[in-house]
């Protein structure tokens, strides 16, 4: 298992490099994320070893076991939240993770918040999920809602807005969403905030989101099931 992670992490990491060098990007600006999700601590432990310290948990209870079987002996491994956060769950990823990607209500921001302030912890980074498309089954903020989503969470201490974050919609072309992300992100920026981070695209759309300026790339199976 040690040398599958290995050799597929090898082998995206020269993808994300090659695209960069496609759109005169450093490649050092884009990071990769292993969602953690199908596998266990010992196979994040595994992945430690082989020098990769970001992974993402899709499920809460999922990330408070493994942050507390890794975080002892590896507290140098970072953890972010890339999944549906649901209010009452909150209590299980504050204070854990250095970054959720899918804040998708003033609601869950103000909860958020008071979480963060009541228990001491770090302000917490966070990025909008947007909703584009009209998925029934995706969350998120849609675009006409963001720069009053960015306001609200601007007047949080306990929450640093740091970017966006997508799912794409299954029908249409990756291209037009992951362009349509990066407007967004730029108009967000004209605004005055502060949108420096764009997670999007997994192992089968890694160039495209790249090409449209993804900071962050979430991959999975390809990681932990090659």
């Amino acid at each position: 298992m040690s040398h599958n992670f290995a050799h597929a992490r090898k082998s995206i990491l020269e993808r994300i490099a090659a695209q960069c060098l496609l759109s005169g990007r450093n490649p050092a600006s884009v990071r990769l994320l292993a969602a953690s999700k199908r596998t266990d601590a010992a196979g994040v432990i595994n992945a430690i070893a082989q020098g990769h310290l970001l992974f993402g948990e899709n499920r809460a209870q999922s990330l408070r076991d493994k942050y507390a079987a890794v975080h002892p002996k590896h507290p140098q491994a970072e953890w972010h939240f890339i999944g549906h956060l649901q209010k009452n769950k909150i209590k299980y990823v504050a204070g854990k993770i250095s970054m959720l990607h899918s804040l998708d209500s003033p609601n869950l921001a103000t909860a958020l918040h008071e979480r963060i302030i009541r228990h001491d912890h770090p302000p917490l980074n966070v990025l909008v999920q947007v909703k584009l498309g009209d998925e029934e089954s995706k969350t998120g903020v849609p675009p006409a809602q963001l720069e009053a989503m960015y306001a609200s969470i601007q007047e949080l201490s306990g929450l640093h807005l740091r970017g966006l974050m997508c799912i794409p919609p299954l029908y249409g072309s990756r291209d037009e969403w992951f362009a349509q992300m990066r407007d967004l992100q730029h108009e967000g920026k004209k605004q005055g905030y502060h949108l420096e981070e764009l997670s999007m695209g997994m192992s089968a759309d890694i160039e495209s989101a790249v090409q449209y300026g993804s900071t962050i790339v979430r991959v999975g199976s390809a990681l932990f099931l090659s």
